[in-house]
């Protein structure tokens, strides 16, 4: 009898160990990441003149960029999908920002609106951004691929360009987010000096 009590206490013991086991608190590894002007960014503030006040309309970023986890290009067709290496936020959102933070920083004249708030100013100009591509290898180069279109009141003005910019990273994780960090400055560059350009060549 007194065997079976202490067989059963042990069980007691062990599942009790188990189930205290399944409800602690379990740490979580992952990193989180968000989209921000890269160090040194500064330096290029101010870079490009002009006043206006811009409409950024919504864009869409490829598919793989609307999940959480940071997705990297294998070299082929395939990809990695990190569990422990995520956006702290939607992609779109966080890029929608840096873009209009990188465009006011490198040309302090333009006023951007990002979608839903707009410029009731009847000289606006209308921003739209087309990305094709935004991905890359965690031991080469981040690519960011697709095409910018600035027009005012009449669309025959209209600026149309394309961007290809590939910024270096060297295998991890903080390197490839700083890659992709550096790629939307480089881009907001190009938006911005587009600005300053359609507003001197449009001068009434």
């Amino acid at each position: 009898m007194k065997a079976n009590i202490c067989i059963f206490a042990a069980v007691a013991a062990i599942l009790s160990g188990c189930v205290g086991d399944f409800f602690q608190p379990k740490v979580d590894t992952a990193k989180f990441y968000i989209f921000r002007a890269p160090e040194g960014g500064a330096s290029k503030a101010g870079k490009f003149s002009g006043n206006a006040k811009v409409n950024l309309l919504p864009f869409t970023l490829p598919a793989y960029m609307g999940r959480h986890q940071i997705v990297s290009s294998d070299g082929s067709s395939g990809v990695t999908i990190s569990e422990f290496h995520r956006w702290a936020e939607l992609p779109a959102a966080g890029f929608n920002r840096a873009l209009v933070e990188g465009i006011s920083a490198q040309m302090p004249g333009a006023d951007v609106y990002d979608y839903p708030s707009v410029s009731a100013s009847a000289g606006a100009l209308t921003l739209r951004l087309f990305v094709e591509e935004f991905i890359g290898e965690l031991d080469s180069e981040v690519w960011l691929m697709g095409r910018w279109q600035i027009a005012g009141s009449s669309p025959a003005d209209a600026l149309d360009k394309k961007f290809d910019i590939k910024v270096k990273c060297d295998g991890s994780y903080d390197s490839y987010v700083s890659a992709m960090n550096a790629a939307i400055f480089h881009l907001s560059g190009q938006i911005a000096e587009g600005i300053s350009e359609f507003v001197s060549k449009n001068k009434k």
